[in-house]
């Protein structure tokens, strides 16, 4: 990881701190795995800073983690918390998705469930990708995906060969 580009990302997670003259809110969201996340990770909505991850701990149902959260922002019911990558570098942040209809706001203390990627999700996401990109990029994104499935146990190995038509110079 290259000191920049943390730089980059901790810069406005200080200047949020530094610049809050509230008491943060705590909370705790529960996963099933930190997924590379780590303290002082920033915690954002729609783009905008609105805390920080004060802690991870595992325990025995998954991974604990305490976050800190402007005293602005309220957690509804129907916020969902996910780990996403923040930076070209691979850091690893929170970030709370506003789902529609907008759910009631949930009382401080209560442990918040996060939502972990699952291989599906992933799938689906590098569809995405590929469908989206222009021609050239399509074909390297296209071979990417196509290796996250063989290594995932999802494409077999000789797909290829079975659903190859023989070519005009092959005689049988």
């Amino acid at each position: 990881m290259s000191r920049t580009g943390s730089g980059l990302v901790l810069i406005p997670l200080m200047i949020f701190i530094s610049c809050s003259t509230k008491s943060l809110q705590e909370w705790t969201v529960r996963f099933m795995t930190a997924n590379g996340l780590q303290t002082g990770s920033s915690v954002t909505c729609r783009g905008v800073t609105i805390g920080f991850v004060e802690n991870i701990r595992a325990d025995q149902d998954g991974v604990l983690i305490k976050v800190k959260l402007d005293p602005q922002f309220k957690v509804r019911t129907s916020d969902q918390f996910k780990v996403v990558t923040v930076a070209l570098s691979g850091e690893k942040g929170l970030e709370v998705e506003r789902r529609s209809p907008p759910g009631t706001i949930v009382p401080m203390g209560q442990v918040l469930p996060g939502t972990d990627e699952t291989d599906a999700d992933k799938m689906l996401k590098g569809l995405e990708e590929i469908i989206s990109a222009d021609p050239i990029e399509r074909e390297v994104l296209m071979k990417r995906w196509r290796s996250w499935m063989e290594v995932h146990g999802y494409w077999p190995r000789d797909i290829d060969k079975a659903a190859r038509p023989p070519s005009p110079n092959h005689r049988q």
